[in-house]
């Protein structure tokens, strides 16, 4: 599927910038040839304005050919050098023929000259016939036409096309490279969440498994043993429900963070303080930690206050403390304090296994639990709902591991 992602935005970056780069060349084409087209026959104006003059004409209107004044200045230079017929015509009849380096036989300039004079414009390139032309008609009936080979200017886009399509090939293949390049980069996080995604439904597919074997295997104990009474069967009732327990937990949460990733939190800010939230928090988990034989130790006397979305930052102070008593080294210290300055700070921290590099990246992820053997001390999903609920208040959660010392440091803003 990731594959099929990549040529997919390959072959539109690729579309999309071909018809770009093909539009740009078609104008550049297009106005190279008129361009040329324009100095063409700028060109033939001013060699039927010259050879006039070069032929000392008395016809008083020569001067107007091109606008110009009865003394021919040396700079009216054409751009092209053209080779070219021209003819005297009166009354339709070509009374007068001149060659300069070209010839042009009968039948073409029958044809030519028959649409020369019926065309109202004073120059211009018959394609059909591949000529071009500039013709001005004085007061006495007579008109003198210049007519010349067009395929200069075939060959002139010609040459504006065979660059531009070398130039379209070159951008082309560099644009395919940059487009691999950036279909890479793209991808990246749908790859992630692809991968996120699938090991997700592995997880909770592996997590949901194991209560519902259980809960099976224990209802055919007891439907192989319907004779007995139920409290000689209470041990799979119990474990059933546990199992039941268990797996209720764990969809709560699972759908805890389909909300979280689904809908966008409206937090209710307000100010509290954030000292007293901790040392409240930290009362519930005393005799969870006692059992365990950590001591709970709070840092909280300074009264902090900040501002911020109560109900939610306690469950996030939960969260850290539940994961720290059930990861906790038995006879250690779990610490919970609150310092303040400029970005108050709530940090929980605890002693245990330690936590290599590479886990602790991964540790805000879902269904991730540095024993890979999956005890069944938790979800896999907490610390997940507290990353989600931290960037929903716009707030920092990091982690810190210092051999078996984890500190997890929630930031707040002023």
């Amino acid at each position: 599927m990731l594959d099929k992602l990549r040529k997919k935005i390959v072959y539109i970056n690729v579309l999309l910038v071909s018809l770009v780069l093909i539009g740009t060349f078609s104008v550049i084409c297009f106005n190279s040839y008129n361009s040329s087209k324009d100095e063409f026959l700028l060109s033939l104006k001013m060699e039927n304005k010259a050879d006039l003059f070069n032929q000392g004409s008395a016809i008083e209107e020569i001067p107007e050919i091109i606008g110009g004044t009865k003394n021919h200045r040396q700079d009216d230079k054409p751009r092209y050098t053209v080779s070219y017929v021209r003819l005297i015509v009166s009354n339709g009849i070509v009374i007068s023929t001149s060659e300069n380096n070209a010839t042009i036989d009968n039948d073409l300039l029958n044809k030519s000259l028959k649409q020369i004079l019926n065309s109202e414009n004073e120059s211009d390139v018959i394609f059909s016939l591949g000529v071009a032309y500039a013709k001005k008609s004085f007061s006495d009936g007579t008109m003198s036409i210049v007519l010349a080979d067009s395929q200069m200017l075939s060959d002139i886009l010609f040459r504006t096309i065979l660059t531009c399509v070398f130039l379209y090939i070159a951008a082309l293949a560099v644009i395919i490279m940059i487009s691999i390049w950036l279909s890479s980069i793209a991808v990246k996080p749908v790859e992630t969440a692809w991968k996120q995604q699938k090991q997700f439904i592995s997880d909770a597919s592996h997590e949901l498994k194991t209560p519902l074997t259980v809960i099976l295997a224990n209802n055919n104990i007891l439907n192989s043993h319907k004779e007995e009474t139920i409290d000689s069967q209470i041990r799979w009732i119990e474990s059933t429900r546990d199992e039941a327990e268990h797996m209720k937990g764990l969809i709560d949460r699972m759908l805890t963070l389909a909300k979280s990733d689904e809908e966008k939190y409206v937090p209710n800010i307000t100010q509290f303080s954030l000292s007293e939230l901790a040392q409240g928090n930290a009362l519930y988990f005393e005799s969870a930690a006692y059992e365990k034989g950590i001591s709970l130790v709070t840092n909280c006397y300074d009264d902090i206050f900040v501002n911020s979305d109560k109900e939610m930052v306690s469950r996030i102070i939960n969260i850290l403390l539940d994961n720290a008593v059930k990861y906790g080294f038995q006879g250690t210290d779990l610490t919970i304090s609150v310092s303040g300055g400029s970005c108050p700070e709530l940090l929980v921290t605890n002693i245990c296994e330690s936590i290599s590099d590479d886990d602790i990246k991964h540790l805000f992820d879902r269904f991730y639990r540095t024993d890979k053997a999956r005890g069944k001390n938790g979800y896999g999903l907490g610390l997940s709902i507290a990353k989600a609920h931290a960037e929903a208040l716009k707030l920092g959660l990091d982690v810190n591991c210092q051999g078996n010392k984890i500190t997890f440091t929630l930031k707040f803003k002023r």
